[in-house]
């Protein structure tokens, strides 16, 4: 009989527990790791890194911004669950594809918003804890035509925002503990 791998029998449980026990204090370095790896990935000379705050309501939100390889709505998707990364070798004497997401979601259970420019459209998806659910999710928007999803095209709102399409990048904001919480002044958690 051939060895059988073990499995999950109460993901939930797991995935909180993953995420409500990962060390606190790696967050800013995690998503800074992550936008300079990827950032080394783009064509000479668009090699670009920016932290910078976003206004979320009103409200300061602490933004990781790179230039690289950008991805698509599914690669996006691929991208925001645990143990997974895009364009990077997954093994555990290298990359895991939980640092950035687990920590996180540690200190921004609000929401996490990862938004990926890729061959001119932007895609975007929100990560983070649903009452409703008990759990970490990705949030479902109501799109036209009363179809919803939890990726979604928004190349017209970001053009809008002044920001470029025409080559690839990714930007990661924080929306911290609460609509209340400046992630910019706090990015390891209110107080």
């Amino acid at each position: 009989m051939k060895a059988e791998p073990l499995s999950i029998r109460d993901r939930k449980f797991l995935v909180n527990r993953l995420i409500q026990q990962a060390p606190t204090g790696t967050l800013v370095r995690e998503f800074f790791k992550n936008a300079d790896e990827n950032a080394a990935l783009a064509a000479s000379g668009n090699r670009k890194i920016k932290i910078y705050p976003v206004d979320i309501g009103g409200v300061r939100k602490l933004a990781f911004w790179n230039t690289g390889i950008g991805m698509s709505a599914a690669e996006l998707k691929l991208a925001t669950d645990l143990s997974s990364s895009i364009n990077k070798d997954m093994a555990l004497d290298g990359n895991f594809g939980i640092g950035a997401k687990v920590s996180g979601l540690t200190m921004s259970s609000h929401g996490i918003r990862y938004r990926s420019c890729k061959d001119g459209e932007v895609h975007e998806i929100i990560i983070g804890y649903d009452d409703e659910e008990e759990t970490y999710v990705r949030y479902a928007v109501e799109l036209p035509g009363g179809k919803s999803d939890t990726v979604y095209d928004v190349t017209d709102v970001v053009e809008a925002e002044g920001h470029d399409a025409s080559y690839d990048w990714t930007e990661v904001v924080l929306y911290g503990e609460s609509e209340d919480h400046d992630t910019v002044a706090e990015p390891l958690g209110k107080g």
